[in-house]
């Protein structure tokens, strides 16, 4: 006979992510408990998210938390464990695997990495409840893809009294448009990065640098460059380095390019 393993994820305070601080932390905890509460409020008519997003996008807006690689678990029907995964959610945001599977969801992998997240942002041990349920449809609509737009483009997030307050910037167009929507509302900030064909600005050739650049320390040679980037792709390949959009985007246009390189350099060689 299967054993039959629980759906509720145990609780796990949210710490022990390099980089990933225990104010951020906290912000983060506070956050899902205040979408849980909005939740439960919302559907009975009572209130809107408001707070709980700018508590949200402050907690999550963080590099290591979104490239942190989560165990999480897919069950069958019955409840029984069928497979264990890991993924971040840097991977989730872009609709990647395990997620997606050649355009087709993956729905067990998908609750599964919901209840792992909840429990760890906030202790939360069961996901499957309405409150679970509307905590995460706020997440992924609205306060995941804020925090990775505003991490690709070096933003800093944090609460200033009950509001969302935004620093930095990595001095493109885009970062700057990202500033100047989030002071009109935290609406308007989302609203910007979940538009069809905004959220990929931070790939190669993508938003214009200052007038005034700073000066560029010297260059590294050719090799050295090739030496730490095939270090770090290998790093990131065995799951031991984290990796983000802006990072992922250099990746493809490099391996596009080594491979137009390798085949020219093939088709030199046979003629020799």
């Amino acid at each position: 006979m299967t054993a039959r393993n629980t759906r509720k994820a145990s609780p796990v305070a949210a710490a022990g992510i390099a980089g990933f601080t225990p104010e951020q932390a906290a912000t983060l905890r506070t956050g899902v408990n205040a979408a849980l509460a909005a939740g439960k409020q919302l559907a009975a008519g009572k209130v809107a998210q408001g707070s709980a997003t700018d508590i949200l996008i402050a907690g999550m807006a963080n590099a290591s938390l979104l490239a942190h690689r989560f165990e999480f678990q897919a069950r069958d029907k019955k409840g029984n464990v069928t497979e264990t995964k890991h993924a971040s959610l840097y991977d989730y945001a872009r609709k990647a695997a395990p997620f997606y599977v050649a355009g087709k969801e993956q729905r067990a992998r998908i609750t599964g990495f919901k209840a792992a997240v909840l429990a760890y942002a906030a202790g939360v041990n069961d996901a499957t409840t309405p409150a679970a349920d509307s905590a995460w449809s706020l997440i992924k609509g609205k306060v995941l893809p804020a925090a990775v737009a505003l991490t690709d483009n070096m933003i800093a997030a944090s609460m200033a009294g009950n509001k969302l307050a935004l620093t930095g910037g990595n001095g493109t167009t885009v970062a700057s448009g990202l500033l100047d929507a989030a002071k009109k509302s935290t609406s308007a900030l989302i609203a910007k990065v979940t538009a069809k064909g905004t959220n990929s600005g931070n790939a190669p050739g993508k938003g214009k640098a200052p007038a005034k650049a700073p000066a560029a320390p010297a260059a590294a040679s050719p090799t050295d460059v090739l030496r730490a980037a095939t270090a770090y792709i290998k790093k990131v390949a065995a799951g031991e380095e984290a990796i983000t959009n802006q990072r992922i985007a250099f990746v493809k246009a490099l391996a596009r390019d080594c491979a137009a390189i390798i085949k020219a350099e093939a088709a030199a060689a046979a003629k020799a």
